[in-house]
């Protein structure tokens, strides 16, 4: 039997193992600052969350801050140097666009939103006046014409959505190029927009275009190779060949005018039409030095091919009676210029293209992309199909 102090042997060690007082671990082995590691699983876990810190480093978003610290010099340098600005040597815009490639640089499209937004819901400020060359002989000719009409108009319109302001300039008036270039030193103009013309025309040397962005209405500037916004006329004369066969009408032509074709796309159109069609459908185009309604060859082929219908790049204006022309079979015209409910044809968007290229160029201004471009863009706007009087 045994006394209250009394335990047996074994349990008389463990118990003064308990009762015995701890010490405090010396300052010596106490880790200052560092994680001491016991164990495998301990290193695994380390090494995992280094692993995460790496990735969380790599996945963060590379800013101008950090291509400016790389590149030794201002993140506002840096900003100018991506967008192009003269501001900034060719030598450093060269290096920081390098340097922004190799480092994953990419523009935050949150950002861009946010901005975007802004500008929108904000009064548009003024920013900056856009030069519209107007490159017929007779400035008074640009005006006649209705499309090209709509097309500053439209123009216009965006660019005081945008807080710019749109400055016709008469390439004639002005005495050519060199009265065209004092107008835009005086204006300070960013930007150019090139008038639509009824013929082809090269611009090779007329005058130093690397200050400015430019784009040019329609595709009658064949050199140098500017950004172009235009009407898809290649797309529209199938969508009226389209519509037209649908109203029951097979057998369709096309009057195309020498001059007219060198700064269209219409007649390329009805060509590839007419290679996707088979049998007694195909016409040949009608082409004419000069459009005339007594003309024999236009009577012949009206009447050899059973034309129902003619697709006119306006060869013909004021001769339309009815929506029909007065000669030969009387075929439907339909207007591959303009289209309303008592003409059939083609409803080009002419303000819209004008919109679309103030956007364009806006564009262009602010990202420094100034004169001619080594790719250039092509804009197309789609037409709308009137059938006009056609049952």
């Amino acid at each position: 039997m045994l006394g209250g102090g009394d335990f047996p042997e074994g349990e008389r060690e463990e118990q003064e193992h308990k009762n015995k007082p701890r010490t405090a671990t010396p300052k010596s082995r106490r880790t200052t600052g560092k994680v001491r590691i016991y164990g495998e699983r301990n290193a695994k876990r380390l090494d995992l969350n280094k692993e995460r810190t790496f990735l969380v480093q790599m996945q963060r978003r590379v800013t101008l801050r950090d291509i400016a610290a790389e590149a030794g010099i201002s993140h506002a340098a840096v900003s100018l140097a991506l967008k192009n600005s003269p501001e900034v040597s060719q030598e450093t815009r060269k290096r920081v666009q390098k340097l922004a490639r190799q480092m994953g640089y990419r523009a935050d499209p949150m950002l861009s939103a946010l901005s975007s937004y802004r500008m929108k819901v904000r009064p548009a400020s003024f920013h900056a006046t856009l030069a519209f060359v107007n490159r017929f002989k007779n400035p008074a000719q640009y005006h006649s014409n209705p499309n090209f009409e709509f097309y500053l108009a439209g123009a216009r319109e965006r660019a005081e959505a945008m807080g710019y302001k749109v400055e016709e300039l008469d390439l004639a008036t002005l005495g050519g190029w060199l009265g065209v270039q004092r107008v835009l030193r005086a204006l300070n103009c960013p930007g150019i927009l090139l008038g639509p013309l009824d013929r082809e025309e090269s611009l090779e040397g007329v005058m130093d275009f690397g200050s400015y962005a430019v784009v040019a209405f329609g595709v009658s500037v064949v050199q140098p190779r500017f950004h172009v916004v235009t009407h898809a006329q290649v797309e529209s004369v199938r969508l009226a060949m389209r519509e037209l066969r649908k109203l029951g009408i097979r057998r369709i032509g096309m009057i195309s005018v020498y001059e007219h074709d060198k700064a269209s796309n219409f007649l390329a159109g009805y060509l590839l039409d007419q290679e996707l069609i088979r049998g007694e459908e195909k016409i040949p185009a009608l082409r004419m030095a000069k459009p005339e309604l007594t003309s024999p060859d236009l009577v012949r082929w009206l009447e050899r091919h059973r034309v129902e219908a003619v697709l006119d790049n306006n060869a013909f204006p004021g001769s339309v009676v009815e929506g029909r022309l007065p000669v030969g079979t009387r075929p439907w015209v339909v207007n591959l210029a303009r289209g309303d409910k008592h003409q059939a044809g083609i409803d080009q968007q002419d303000k819209e293209i004008g919109s679309a290229g103030v956007g364009l160029i806006v564009q262009l201004i602010q990202s420094r992309e100034l004169g001619i471009p080594e790719a250039r863009k092509v804009l197309l706007v789609d037409g709308v199909f009137n059938k006009g009087l056609i049952k």
